[in-house]
């Protein structure tokens, strides 16, 4: 037992060692200004509540300095919900797809996304005029910023499949270290503006907004935790653990994964609005829509939560695939308690994960939209109406660590029966 004990700490030294590693790697990435880039002007137009700053820090990003990760993880994190949405359809036989070959799929909707939104993050660099003068041709500084953009998002998703493979966390702890150093640094100004501000509504907000963070922890790991356990008869097992197999369907289920995708998703139409007003500067309906959609407007902030309210929803049947586990109960001869094996379990299933799906999307929506209806008063309150967003994707990929420490635990524990099981 001692000497499992001792391999266990070995292996996950090694992993934290490779965690931290990479994480050094991201964040110098980020200090890395993109080529062509005038840095003294861009210190002097820093960006503080921009719409594109606050969402990219949530994928991974950085659209303070303009850096190597500007683009960050949200072309991949989007490209891996649309094929996961896609293989759902059960017709697409994709069983019958090589590893390789799906994730050569994967890389070219991450490769056609992150094109896309590189050209929207180079018009806005062009149209902050942050760029130095030089004797290229605008479509050539346009293919170098693209091309330097993609490669860092591509550099993002590789070093997020080396944690994952070697580190700790994968995708979730690059995505924690830029939220966690925003949360700090969003937490620091607040405290600096309510000292120095002398409006009242602005200080109130302020206040309201740091008690809704100090009640949403204990709340939010409260909400996290809750689950309804439905018994699950195995007969083709005999023993003491089989009496106490269930299915569980937490009130959570989606947990924080709508938040970072549905910033995703509101930006897609954010930078094709930006790209089409960079083509069309005159066109007054184009400057309309790009000014209502910004999370200041009522319209913004409507379409916003109901991407939330969807991906929220979305998540909950992608997490829990009740066609292949109520297929898998079948075949193993398992059932739930008086319910008939088959589409009468499927129905059960579906009707109890849409009610508690439901009430977790509902739960989401006001605990990380409310907040932003601050925003519509004072624009300037943005970056901390943002926070209880951020410090829900916090306390979910928390609750991840814990999960994956506990799943090394485990498998160090019965490593040497497989060890024996080889001999």
């Amino acid at each position: 037992m001692k000497k499992n004990q001792i391999t266990l700490n070995s292996a996950l030294k090694k992993r934290f060692i490779c965690l931290l590693t990479i994480v050094m790697i991201y964040r110098l990435g980020q200090k890395i200004p993109l080529p062509l880039l005038d840095v003294q002007q861009l210190n002097q137009n820093n960006a503080n509540n921009d719409i594109f700053s606050i969402f990219v820090i949530l994928t991974g990003g950085n659209m303070d300095n303009y850096s190597l990760f500007s683009v960050g993880l949200a072309p991949w994190m989007t490209a891996m919900i649309l094929w996961q949405i896609y293989s759902q359809n059960k017709k697409n036989q994709l069983k019958r797809y090589p590893k390789d070959k799906i994730d050569l799929i994967k890389y070219i909707i991450c490769l056609l996304i992150s094109t896309f939104q590189s050209v929207g993050v180079y018009i806005m660099i062009e149209k902050n005029k942050l760029l130095i003068d030089t004797d290229y041709p605008s479509i050539c500084t346009l293919l170098i910023l693209v091309i330097v953009l993609t490669s860092g998002t591509f550099l993002l998703v590789w070093l997020a499949n080396i944690n994952t493979e070697y580190g700790f966390g994968g995708i979730s702890s690059l995505i924690g270290v830029n939220v966690i150093v925003r949360f700090a640094n969003n937490i620091f100004h607040m405290l600096v503006q309510v000292s120095t501000s002398q409006d009242l509504y602005f200080q109130v907000s302020i206040i309201l907004i740091a008690l809704l963070l100090t009640l949403l922890f204990p709340v939010w790991i409260f909400i996290h935790l809750i689950e309804r356990r439905y018994p699950l008869k195995r007969p083709m097992i005999n023993n003491k653990y089989a009496q106490r197999a269930y299915i569980p369907i937490k009130l959570n289920t989606a947990g924080a994964m709508p938040i970072m995708f549905s910033i995703s998703f509101f930006m897609i139409p954010q930078y094709l609005l930006t790209i089409l007003n960079y083509i069309f500067p005159k066109n007054q309906g184009l400057q309309y829509a790009m000014e209502q959609m910004r999370l200041t407007k009522p319209l913004g902030i409507v379409v916003y939560l109901l991407l939330l309210f969807i991906l929220s929803m979305g998540f909950s049947f992608l997490n829990y695939n009740l066609s292949d586990l109520v297929e898998s109960l079948q075949k193993n001869g398992d059932y739930l308690l008086d319910i008939k094996p088959g589409r009468m379990t499927y129905q059960f299933l579906s009707k109890r994960l849409l009610k508690y799906s439901l009430i977790g999307s509902v739960l989401l929506i006001l605990i990380s939209g409310l907040p932003l209806l601050i925003s519509l008063e004072n624009p300037d309150l943005l970056n901390f109406t943002m926070l209880p967003g951020s410090l829900l994707i916090l306390v979910s990929i928390l609750f991840n660590l814990i999960q994956e420490y506990e799943l090394y635990q485990m498998s160090n524990l019965y490593q040497p029966l497989f060890t024996f099981s080889k001999l």
